[in-house]
C-alpha cells in the first residue's frame, strides 16, 4: 500500500488524509497540452505547398483549370502568368490535370516533398 500514491490509513474518520492522488490535475495538464502541441507540430511539418508556372510552347498557360489527385482531389487555376500554387499538401506523388483551352486534358505526374515544392511545366 506504500509507494502507490497512498498514506497509511489513520483512524480519524478524515478521508482526505487517507489519500494523496498518484496524478495530480495540474500534471494531467500539461500532459495534455504537451501532447496537443506535439500533434499540431507534426501535421504542420508535412504540409507543403506545390507552385510553379505552366507553359505551352514556351507561353504562359493563362486562366487554365487544374486538379491535383491522389486519393482526394485539390482544384486550382493558373493566373494570367501561367502561375499556380496549392496549399497544404501532404508529401508524396500526385497526378496534376490541366485543362487546355480547347477542353484537352493533360495529366503530369508530380512528386510534392516536405517542404514546399517548386515544379514548372512546358506542356508542347
Amino acid at each position: 500500500m506504500f509507494g502507490t500514491g497512498m498514506r497509511a490509513p489513520h483512524n480519524d474518520g478524515d478521508e482526505r488524509s487517507r489519500r494523496v492522488p498518484a496524478f495530480s490535475p495540474g500534471m494531467f495538464l500539461c500532459a495534455v497540452c504537451l501532447l496537443v502541441m506535439i500533434a499540431f507540430a507534426a501535421g504542420a511539418a508535412q504540409a507543403a505547398d506545390l507552385f510553379g508556372t505552366i507553359t505551352v510552347g514556351g507561353k504562359a498557360l493563362r486562366n487554365a483549370d487544374l486538379v491535383l489527385k491522389n486519393g482526394r482531389e485539390v482544384p486550382g487555376r493558373t493566373n494570367q502568368y501561367g502561375y499556380y500554387s496549392l496549399r497544404n499538401l501532404p508529401a508524396g506523388e500526385y497526378t496534376l490535370t490541366i485543362k487546355l483551352a480547347d477542353g484537352t486534358l493533360r495529366p503530369v505526374k508530380v512528386r510534392v516533398f516536405p517542404q514546399n515544392t517548386e515544379k514548372n511545366i512546358n506542356l508542347r
